[in-house]
């Protein structure tokens, strides 16, 4: 076969006007190699692929893999296969998806770049994130099992003492999807069931019911509810008697020599006395 400028001998000008995939330099890729050439010849580098194995031995069309090329009129601009469908092709036909049996290279010793510098402390934000890229598929080289016996001996950094007692409540509160990467619900319920959160002292509870002050209205899934499934609604309140009207201002006579059942959170008394 001609090299490429052998070709443009007469194509130069006779492809002048020709779409790009229509000319004789298509066929040739930038180092001057035909395509077919070096398709035949299989992937550079360290990439362990036959296309003899592929074709001759086990029968393969070359659309298994370059889909409908051999009815095209045109060269496609790539017909490269990814890793990704060479493994799903491998796991459906039963063949084996171990590194050593298609990278010369590679095996499970092998760590890529991103594992090298401080991958310890940010592969968790990697991992809940789910970042693209064949080198954050952590099932790659890794099962459940393997984080979950690491994660048993070894804790997260951030998992201090006072992570313990007061930290982790407001991490919580923002993201639980975190905390479900290791524990299971019920985990939180038995601690909690025993050890009551550290502002749950003093005053806090009856017969001032401090707690009042700290409520968000209305009463809502989370926060005391997330442990207290008994708690009454807000609805239960004592109504408002028929001589009083919303408009009110309830501080005039409440609170100012009649004394309040509760603390005086400054709402307005309305939202529950309805």
């Amino acid at each position: 076969m001609p090299v490429l400028d052998q070709c443009q001998l007469c194509h130069a000008d006779m492809d002048e006007e020709k779409p790009e995939d229509r000319r004789a330099s298509f066929l040739f890729q930038p180092s001057g190699q035909l395509k077919s050439a070096a398709a035949k010849a299989g992937p550079q580098g360290e990439v362990i692929f036959s296309h003899p194995q592929h074709v001759s031995v086990l029968g393969l069309d070359c659309s298994a893999c370059h889909g409908g090329v051999g009815a095209s009129e045109t060269m496609p601009a790539s017909t490269t296969v990814t890793m990704s469908q060479c493994m799903e092709c491998h796991a459906a036909a039963g063949r084996s998806n171990a590194c050593s049996d298609c990278h010369a290279t590679i095996d499970q010793n092998w760590r890529p770049e991103s594992h090298k510098a401080a991958w310890e402390e940010v592969h968790g934000a990697t991992f809940r994130a789910h970042a693209g890229g064949l080198e954050n598929q952590c099932s790659l080289c890794h099962s459940s099992s393997a984080c979950d016996a690491c994660h048993q001996e070894r804790a997260p950094r951030d998992h201090t003492n006072y992570w313990r007692r007061r930290g982790h409540a407001v991490l919580v509160s923002l993201d639980r999807t975190r905390c479900t990467t290791c524990h299971e619900s019920d985990f939180c319920y038995r601690c909690h069931k025993d050890a009551l959160p550290v502002s749950h002292n003093g005053a806090f509870g009856s017969p001032r019911d401090l707690h009042c002050v700290s409520c968000h209205f209305p009463l809502q899934g989370e926060s005391c509810y997330t442990c207290h499934k008994a708690t009454p609604s807000h609805d239960t309140a004592t109504p408002l008697p028929p001589s009083h009207s919303p408009s009110f201002n309830c501080r005039q006579c409440h609170g100012m020599g009649q004394p309040l059942p509760h603390p005086d959170k400054g709402d307005s008394c309305i939202a529950c006395h309805r």
